[in-house]
């Protein structure tokens, strides 16, 4: 596909440089690429080092375009959040000389209701947990995630329509997090490992030798699975609880487990089992934490041969992805598919610590 882009020396054309607009498309349209795909490697080379030139001002273009060009080598589309790609859109396509002045308002307008229905869901989740009775017995300096948990969620389904899966969501996100940091900042290796062995029992009346914030940290869960439970059986879907509890329960294990690598420095795990504890769908998440150390000490090399490793890494990831997705569609919805998506997407967005410019 890629020859109709190539002189008669197998070089990609220089007529193409002047196109920004189809640069960037074409830039954008390469990050579905697969494992196979050795010439869109190329072509990727190719786009990216004449983006960037136009992103630092080297080759003159419209400030707009620029702009959009900034952003996409940031996180390209297929990477990003589609609720922020049309919001990012919007601004561009008001600078663009013809556009539609309808499409546009009714672009606005919709963005608008949206934002309206999503303050409604914020105020709504936020009433829910100051109302909590564990409010009131945190730790000082307590880190309160409810805003990073919705958000979070919005990035897994912005429809409007998935407000109850929003709003699922970002409270499991909260429960998740509250375990996380009860065994990392507030609790000793013996009482993050009775935290577990309460939460594998998953039984109110085990929780007498819990103290503290563990405590407070155990009635948060089931409080939170109490819910979850009482929505699910109205769905009439109580079927699917009881592998949403054994999840949180392996979740639990393994938080365990890292909690213990991070308090015996003397003990190391190799970088291989590091990642396997961690668990494939948090990969990314954790490739710039701990695991650098790890794989330093695994490998004796530089922190620069470190991220660059890393980053080819999460290269083939996504072009792992790009692949089962074309494999599994008349297997899964296209619904779940963009469920796990976007999973994947949220990590690179919230990881990028760029979501401000929004």
């Amino acid at each position: 596909m890629c020859s109709i882009f190539k002189e008669d020396d197998e070089k990609f054309k220089r007529s193409q440089i002047g196109d920004c607009k189809g640069m960037l498309s074409f830039y954008e349209a390469l990050h579905f690429r697969t494992t196979t795909d050795y010439i869109l490697d190329e072509a990727l080379s190719f786009t990216l080092s004449h983006l960037e030139q136009i992103a630092s001002g080297n080759l003159a273009s419209p400030q707009h375009i620029s702009k959009l060009i900034q952003n996409a080598l940031h996180i390209p589309q297929h990477r990003n959040i589609e609720i922020l790609i049309a919001r990012e859109y919007i601004s561009f396509y008001e600078q663009e000389e013809n556009h539609d002045d309808s499409v546009l308002k009714l672009g606005k307008l919709n963005y608008k209701f949206l934002q309206l229905h999503y303050y409604q869901e914020l105020k709504t989740i936020t009433m829910w947990w100051r109302g909590l009775d564990h409010t009131s017995k945190l730790p000082p300096k307590f880190r309160e995630r409810t805003i990073e948990s919705w958000l979070w969620a919005l990035m897994m389904y912005f429809e409007p329509q998935f407000s109850l899966r929003r709003n699922l969501s970002a409270k499991l996100y909260l429960a998740i997090t509250f375990l996380d940091d009860a065994c990392d900042t507030y609790g000793s290796v013996d009482e993050a490992a009775n935290l577990v062995d309460c939460l594998e029992r998953w039984n109110p009346g085990c929780m007498g030798k819990l103290q503290g914030h563990m405590k407070t940290a155990f009635k948060f869960v089931m409080s939170v699975y109490k819910e979850y439970e009482e929505i699910i059986r109205s769905l009439g879907r109580s079927f699917v609880l009881e592998e949403m509890i054994e999840e949180f329960k392996i979740i639990a294990r393994k938080n365990l487990e890292l909690v213990k690598w991070a308090r015996k420095f003397d003990h190391m795990p190799s970088f291989d089992k590091y990642i396997r504890t961690s668990r494939a769908a948090i990969v990314k998440a954790i490739l710039r934490t701990h695991s650098t150390i790890y794989y330093i000490k695994q490998h004796g090399v530089t922190k620069e041969e470190v991220n660059k490793y890393f980053d080819k890494m999460i290269r083939d990831l996504n072009k792992i992805v790009n692949e089962e997705c074309l494999k599994t569609t008349h297997m899964i919805s296209r619904r779940v598919l963009t469920q796990v998506i976007n999973y994947g997407r949220s990590l690179d967005v919230l990881f990028n610590s760029r979501l401000c410019r929004h």
